[in-house]
Parts: structure tokens; sequence; C-alpha cells
């Protein structure tokens, strides 16, 4: 009996809600896979490049006696305040679409976290 119930909530265990920290490894994620290049003040960087990038300037952001501890921060935090733009000259981070159109990275990046929050995880 106890073995039929454990199968049973299996399903309600995949439909977890991921973590703050989860959804902000996917977007990075998600921009690393991408066939995207990422523009940061005015340079193209590939995707791998980017990725660490922003990795690293959360590293940064999280060591500092300022700012929230890494666990606090949140999806919406990490785009508003890492990936939006470059922390040195305030320029706006940019994503060059394949078909050659830049769009801005929050605004590019606040779409993937709604498909990452919709899907299953």
């Amino acid at each position: 009996m106890k073995s039929f119930l454990f199968f049973l909530c299996i399903p309600f265990l995949a439909l977890a809600s991921l973590t703050e920290l989860e959804k902000i490894e996917k977007l990075i994620v998600t921009i690393e896979q991408s066939n995207v290049l990422f523009i940061r003040n005015g340079q193209p960087y590939p995707p791998t490049e980017a990725a660490q990038h922003l990795r690293t300037k959360l590293d940064q952001a999280a060591n500092s006696w300022f700012a929230p501890k890494k666990a606090d921060w949140t999806a919406i935090m990490f785009i508003d305040k890492i990936a939006s733009k470059s922390s040195l000259s305030g320029k706006d981070y940019l994503i060059q679409l394949p078909d050659g159109k830049q769009v801005k990275a929050k605004d590019w990046l606040l779409e993937k976290l709604k498909i990452i929050e919709q899907s299953p995880n």
C-alpha cells in the first residue's frame, strides 16, 4: 500500500516549482545554449562567454557586503541588477537575434523567464 501511495505522489513532486536560484541558472543556460550574440558595451560576445560573465557578476554581487545573500536573489532581481546592463558604463545589454535584430537583454530574459515558469520542471 505504501508503494502505491508513493507512485501517486510522483506526479505532484514533478510539479514542484523551481527555486529562484534554479530559475536564474535556467536563464543563464538559456543564454549559453542559444543562437544569439550578447552585446555588452557595444561588443558582441558568444553565448558561452556571456553566460560565464553573468555567472561571475552574480557571484561578485552575491559576495558583496551590500547585496542580499545569493540564496535570497530572485530571477527578477538577477535580470534587473545583473543581466540587463553594464555595472561599469550603465549601458543596456542587448541580445542580437539570428536575423540580426537587436533587443534589450532585459526584455528577452523576461520573456524567457515566463517560458521557464510555465514549463514543467
